[in-house]
């Protein structure tokens, strides 16, 4: 499980960055700090492996700085109201893994965490790397690059499993997730990747505001 702390002055905000890492499976968000003074104490204790949060113009960029010269193995996300090229330049030649402005998005938020994970588990300490595999991983300028979704074959093997007690039957993501008892943000990316592999098809359902909702069944199969 990799560990991460919250770096926000914002209650909202924080709760919204701390229930996104909550639902990434992989992902265990140990607390959440709005002070920067505090910030020293909490990483000594916890020793996370990922610092999410606002980096304009609360230090939390300075401390990053600190501990990337002490060699201490922490990554960075900022997610912050910082568009200046200056400080995104700033924060890249320290190593950031991504970089998110406000507002965001919360399904760049989540590809942002996913991607994480993906890369961190993608890479051991004493693993000899061809560059086929270190492409998949990162691109040439150190920015994370779109990854084909394999998952893990427990949390599919659940998900097939409620397809199959379906019967043809039509479902969404939404409900897929309660039965399973993940995140539907989780359960959607089983789902897409089954849909390319042309094990499902999509029903959008359209007439309502915002954007359609897609119901998913098991692809018929051509004779």
């Amino acid at each position: 499980m990799i560990t991460v702390i919250i770096f926000e002055p914002d209650p909202m905000v924080s709760r919204i960055l701390t229930e996104a890492v909550q639902a990434e499976e992989g992902l265990e968000a140990l607390k959440t700090v709005r002070d920067i003074k505090l910030l020293p104490h909490v990483y000594d204790a916890l020793h996370p492996q990922l610092v999410l949060g606002e980096t304009a113009e609360t230090g939390l960029l300075d401390w990053f700085r600190s501990m990337r010269a002490e060699g201490c193995p922490v990554d960075l996300i900022p997610v912050t109201r910082a568009r200046d090229a200056a400080h995104y330049l700033q924060a890249f030649a320290l190593g950031i893994v991504d970089y998110l402005i406000k507002p965001f998005q919360a399904e760049r938020l989540s590809k942002a965490l996913h991607r994480y994970v993906r890369w961190k588990n993608g890479l051991l300490p004493d693993q000899q790397l061809t560059q086929t595999q270190l492409d998949r991983l990162t691109t040439g300028l150190g920015g994370l690059m779109e990854e084909p979704f394999y998952g893990n074959d427990k949390t599919r093997q659940k998900v097939l499993i409620f397809i199959a007690g379906r019967g043809g039957e039509s479902f969404t993501a939404a409900e897929a997730a309660k039965a399973v008892g993940l995140s539907p943000t989780t359960v959607r990316r089983y789902l897409e990747q089954m849909q390319k592999e042309g094990l499902l098809e999509v029903l959008p359902e359209y007439g309502h505001v915002g954007r359609p909702i897609h119901h998913y069944r098991t692809k018929e199969r051509e004779t």
